[in-house]
Formats: structure tokens, sequence, C-alpha cells
């Protein structure tokens, strides 16, 4: 059997439909949905990612004082500070440290869950983007088949 004849054999048992007007049209509105979709999702998951992640608050660093007010007088006057030493001071560097790295590695995680859920979400839209582009190329082409059968 020669290359043309193994190859008419090979299209008949692939079956692959016509490529009539309305499935082209079909293919070209999906796959613009599909480009801007994949664009959006590019964007926002930049602009996600963009967001500072480990970002801890300044004020975390510094010893509040201790009030030793005595009774009678205003409330929130502080009449004593407090000065941390320097095991305190290296102590509590360790937990902003400690906290920061539990914050990225949330980010992180936060980030592949997005990342994860929105390329789901994009795969659905997209197969109801086929169904619907079927439907609309059906719409668009109506009047042309109703002109030529005439």
């Amino acid at each position: 059997m020669n290359l043309s004849g193994r190859l008419q054999a090979a299209r008949s048992r692939l079956r692959l439909p016509r490529r009539t007007v309305r499935l082209r049209l079909t293919l070209l509105y999906s796959s613009l949905f599909l480009a801007a979709g994949a664009g959006l999702l590019a964007v926002t998951y930049l602009l996600v990612r963009s967001v500072p992640s480990g970002k801890v608050d300044s004020n975390l660093l510094f010893f509040r004082p201790k009030p030793n007010a005595p009774a009678g007088s205003p409330p929130g006057k502080v009449t004593k500070l407090v000065r941390p030493t320097s095991d305190a001071i290296e102590q509590k560097l360790a937990e902003l440290q400690q906290l920061k790295a539990q914050s990225l590695d949330t980010h992180a995680i936060d980030m592949h869950e997005f990342l994860m859920w929105s390329g789901i979400a994009l795969a659905i839209m997209a197969v109801l983007a086929v169904g619907l582009g079927w439907l609309v190329a059906g719409r668009v082409l109506r009047p042309l088949r109703t002109m030529t059968a005439s």
C-alpha cells in the first residue's frame, strides 16, 4: 500500500469533523475567549503576587511600657518606662523572624491555591465558551443559510 492509500485509511479511521464555517467561527470565538481569560488570569496573579506578604508591623518590635499609675490618676497615664534587656530584644527579634517566615509560607500556599483554582475556573469557562461559540456561530450564519436555501 502506498503512502497516499495509508493516509486515506488513517483519515477514514479518525473521522475528523468537516471544517465548516460554523466550526471555524466556534474555534475563533473560543480561542479569543481563552486568550483573553488567560491574560486576565496572568494580570490578576501578578497583581495579587505583588502585594507585600511578609510585612511585619514594626510596632511589634517595641516594648510597651508597663503602667505603674497610682490609684486615682487619669487612665492611660504612664509613670514608669521599662527598658528591655538584650535577651528580651533577641527573643522578640526571633519571634518576628518566625512570624515573617510563617507569613511567607502562608502566602506561597495561598498563591499556589489561587493559581490552581483560577486555572480550573478558566478551563470550565473555556468549555462553556466552546458551547456558546457554537450557538453564536449558528446564529450568525442563520441568515446566510436562509439566503442560500432560497
